[in-house]
Parts: structure tokens; sequence; C-alpha cells
């Protein structure tokens, strides 16, 4: 006999965030939050402790294990784990985050609603994409993009070069990942190299074409998870 309440673990260093999706799952009556993680070493415990439903993991973390790499911790030792990856970037990171293990990807620019449409259709064992990303991974594999020079970086260079496509300076880099900023630099000097990059305009091109940065301003016509009313919702700011 199912569950009554699917539980669910939250997993993200920002305190804000995992508020705001508190907020947003509270208005189901069948979804509980049971466990929140704020690194992906204590994502890692918390699921061995707690044994959720559901895992709604950031892929970004402060103390350097990121989330595809608390994904395939759990998963290694809790092969029926259901864990949905939940992040800013796009659809490249999708593919890694399905190809480490996740049943499932939601934007946080997605429509609030998907959050809840994600999670009751992973606990029923179904894999789950949110309908844009879904769109962009399709279009790119009909348009004969298969080849992906982003599968060149390691794990921790992908989070550089999305970061650093999105505007955040490397001083800004070094004090989220706890790295000096001589590091964060030794990493965009390997990106460029492996990416055969000349400039940042070369960059920022293909950081638009793997769709990590949109190529025109997005014009939400609903809520999204990342996007809300400070009145009412608390993930404006994160």
């Amino acid at each position: 006999m199912p569950k009554s309440r699917i539980t669910i673990q939250l997993v993200d260093d920002h305190e804000l965030v995992r508020t705001g999706f508190r907020y947003l799952l509270e208005n189901s009556s069948n979804i509980e939050v049971t466990v929140e993680s704020e690194t992906g070493r204590t994502a890692i415990s918390d699921y061995h402790r707690f044994q959720p439903d559901i895992v709604l993991m950031d892929i970004s973390m402060r103390d350097g294990l990121s989330g595809l790499d608390a994904t395939r911790h759990i998963l290694a030792k809790h092969p029926n784990a259901k864990i949905i990856v939940v992040s800013m970037m796009g659809r490249e990171a999708a593919v890694r985050a399905m190809e480490a293990g996740a049943k499932g990807f939601l934007s946080k620019h997605s429509a609030a609603a998907e959050l809840t449409d994600a999670i009751q259709s992973v606990v029923q064992g179904n894999a789950y994409i949110d309908h844009e990303t879904a769109q962009q991974v399709a279009l790119q594999h009909l348009n004969g993009q298969t080849e992906n020079p982003l599968k060149k970086l390691s794990a921790r260079e992908y989070e550089v070069f999305t970061h650093l496509a999105n505007g955040s300076s490397i001083d800004n880099i070094a004090q989220r990942y706890c790295l000096s900023p001589k590091t964060v630099r030794s990493h965009k000097s390997r990106i460029m190299q492996k990416l055969e990059l000349k400039n940042m305009i070369d960059f920022i091109r293909l950081a638009m074409k793997a769709g990590i940065i949109a190529q025109e301003p997005a014009l939400p016509d609903a809520p999204t998870i990342d996007q809300a009313d400070t009145t009412t919702d608390p993930l404006q700011n994160s």
C-alpha cells in the first residue's frame, strides 16, 4: 500500500531557497518535507538516515561536493533512490543530471506548478524533465547537435564555466566553493584550452548554444520557482 504522504529531502546550500521550496510544497496535502541538507556531504548522510521518497538536489554546493557527485554517492549505496536535480543551469545540466542517475530535472525558471508535477511523476517511477528543458534537449537532437564539447569538462570545470557565463566574478566563484582565486583562474584557463575558446565572446556564444544562458530575456506569464512576489514567495531573491 502506498504511503499517504510523500517525504521530501531538500538539498541546497542557501537557506532562503530551501525555505522557498518548503513554502511551495506546503500547499500540497500529500507532500511533507522531512529533512533539509545544506551541503553535498550532509545530503549523503541525511539520505542514509531518513530514506526520503524524493530528493530535490541543487547542483552547486559550497563544500566542494557538487549535487551531481552527491547523487552518484547516494545511488551507489541506495540504487532505488529517486532524485530530482533542480538547477538554474540549462539543458546541459539536465543531460549531466540524468547521466548521473537522477530520475528528474527541473529548471528553477520553471513554473511553480511543475515542482509538484515532477514529484508526483518521479514517485510513481517515471522520469521527468521540465517542459522547456525537454524541448531544448529534443531540438538539439533533432538538429543533429549530438556532439557536446562541454562533456570535455570535469564537474568542477563545468560549474565554473556556468558561473562565469552567468556573470559571476573570479572572486565570487572562489568564495562560493572555498577556493583561492588562483585556483579558479586555473580552472578558467583549462576550460578555454579544452573548449578551444579564443576569448570571452566565444565563451558566451558557446554558453548560449548550450542553453546555459538565454539568448533573449525570458518573459514568463506564470509564477516561476525563482521569480515570485516577495510578499508571498521567499524565493524572490534566490
